[in-house]
């Protein structure tokens, strides 16, 4: 795809674009980012050290003994450039490529990261370049990243407890904490239960055998029970498929439409300063008015494709966004339904809490999970229509 259009005035302007640890431009006219290998596997080491539980310094203080490539290495981002001196990682580095979708393949034409700034929303473009993290693991760091800045985070423990961060008491809503006693079988007990005894809440507790067993029983019959739904959301990711070869073909016929455009004004305007007549003759004057509403003609035309290809843009991420979420969540669903006990990530992926009263245990998906399941996923599917499906679907299974 011809994609790197909107980087034309960085070029004009003579400024090297600063592109993130990484990447290197293989091609300055064409602006064509690729992926600098060697950078590339530190960036996937962080986002693996990160999802196995690392913090910031941590990574950070690893990356310096073990990378000497930071992330300033190489200057101007180009890669017939030497390495510069030796940069430090630190923190905030550590932190700025943990949150930068642009190593999703994402590109933000105002900004290179996870939002733009200013008066006007950046042209947004997924899939514009290689990434170098696919997206499940992009999607689970950032769950991590949310998740740790709610419940601050302090780092990996000692014994890490499958289930916690998930549990909560279903009387006062208290996270539920792990019992790590060698005469008892592993467990939770309610939180509030623990600082206050009886006066709290009350004493319920369950057993971690017995949650994987509950949560396997759940995913097995949530599957059966959503087959209509799952059927509809095959037939949506077959569709996206198409809908974005379309869209590809639409930009692809603006873009050029557009590029014309830009050279037939280019042209008017050369034309209107050979024809400047000092003498002010009315033939003159006719020929510059003719050429100006030419010109005007063609500048609003530029601006009309231009609001079109953004359009395009819009509606080709959209179905790229939901086909890949619908994909990763049916995938992990299933993948995680053929195991006896789940992994870490996979319950990261799909479960947003788990409820513990003393008579049930509630599993309440993630939003995207839900919407696979009902076959809601579209590229106009709100959050807010996500949400209520996973409330829906839990109060179904639970009624």
């Amino acid at each position: 795809m011809e994609t790197r259009k909107p980087w034309a005035l960085v070029r004009n302007s003579g400024r090297t674009p600063k592109l993130p640890h990484g990447y290197y431009l293989s091609d300055y006219d064409t602006m064509d980012i690729r992926v600098d290998e060697p950078a590339a596997s530190a960036i996937r080491e962080i986002f693996k050290l990160y999802i196995k539980g690392w913090g910031y310094k941590k990574i950070a203080e690893y990356m310096n003994e073990t990378y000497s490539s930071a992330p300033k290495a190489r200057k101007n981002g180009c890669q017939n450039t030497p390495p510069a001196e030796k940069v430090n990682w630190s923190i905030s580095s550590v932190e700025r490529i943990l949150k930068m979708d642009f190593y999703l393949g994402t590109y933000r034409q105002e900004k290179i990261g996870e939002q733009g700034t200013g008066d006007q929303s950046p042209q947004v473009i997924v899939n514009h370049h290689d990434p170098i993290v696919d997206y499940r693991t992009y999607i689970l760091a950032k769950s991590l990243l949310q998740k740790r800045a709610e419940f601050h985070y302090r780092g990996q423990k000692k014994y890490d407890h499958l289930y916690s961060g998930f549990l909560y008491c279903g009387d006062c809503g208290s996270p539920m904490f792990a019992v790590s006693r060698r005469d008892l079988a592993p467990a939770y007990t309610c939180g509030t239960y623990h600082r206050c005894g009886t006066r709290g809440c009350s004493a319920h507790h369950i057993r971690t055998d017995r949650i994987n067993r509950l949560l396997m029983s759940y995913l097995q019959e949530t599957w059966r029970a959503s087959q209509v739904g799952i059927e509809q959301t095959q037939a949506f990711l077959s569709t996206a498929k198409e809908r974005v070869a379309d869209a590809d073909r639409a930009i692809q016929d603006l873009l050029r439409a557009r590029s014309t455009a830009k050279r037939e004004l280019k042209l008017l305007m050369l034309q209107n300063i050979r024809n400047e007549n000092p003498d002010g003759s009315a033939e003159s004057a006719v020929i510059s008015e003719t050429i100006d509403l030419l010109a005007q003609s063609a500048a609003d035309n530029i601006v009309l494709l231009s609001k079109k290809l953004g359009e395009q843009y819009t509606q080709r991420n959209a179905w790229i966004r939901c086909s890949r979420a619908a994909q990763t969540a049916m995938d992990v669903f299933q993948e995680t339904m053929k195991k006896q006990i789940p992994s870490k990530d996979e319950l990261e992926l799909l479960l947003d809490r788990i409820v513990v009263s003393e008579d049930r245990v509630e599993f309440l998906l993630k939003p995207d999970v839900s919407a696979f399941l009902n076959g809601i996923i579209g590229p106009k599917t709100t959050l807010q229509e996500l949400n209520m499906a996973a409330k829906e679907k839990a109060a179904a299974l639970y009624a």
